[in-house]
């Protein structure tokens, strides 16, 4: 069966991951600046209360928060000549904002019974 990418990512199929789908997304693109495995990497992060793009970017902003991130697991951690595109991929990253917009019910267009006489129909 087709899973959310974050619940792949779970070595145990009772156990949820608590990976929202933005940063599961940025992580894939971000990939290349991971040394060992994004899915290890993604699940560290995750252990340590990191599930959110939001929290990423805090605590990317936070130099103590940022040295654990880039040593990662000790197995799983950002290649140090990546740092760099990594923590401004983190920084520049924006999530896309769904604006949800009514739906114009359309109207009927207005028709006259005779077009000659609009009058036609009407009572005196």
């Amino acid at each position: 069966p087709s899973y959310p990418l974050a619940h792949r990512f779970s070595k145990s199929p009772g156990i949820k991951m608590k990976f929202d789908t933005a940063l599961s997304s940025f992580l894939k693109t971000q990939e290349e600046c991971i040394d060992g495995s994004m899915q290890e990497y993604m699940r560290w992060l995750n252990s340590i209360d990191i599930n959110s793009m939001a929290r990423l970017k805090l605590a990317v902003s936070k130099p103590k928060s940022y040295q654990k991130i880039l040593r990662g697991d000790g197995k799983n951690k950002l290649l140090i000549f990546m740092i760099d595109d990594f923590t401004d991929a983190v920084m520049n990253h924006e999530e896309a904002v769904v604006v949800h917009t009514p739906t114009l019910q359309r109207k009927r267009p207005f028709t006259r019974t005779s077009p000659a006489d609009p009058f036609k129909n009407w009572e005196s």
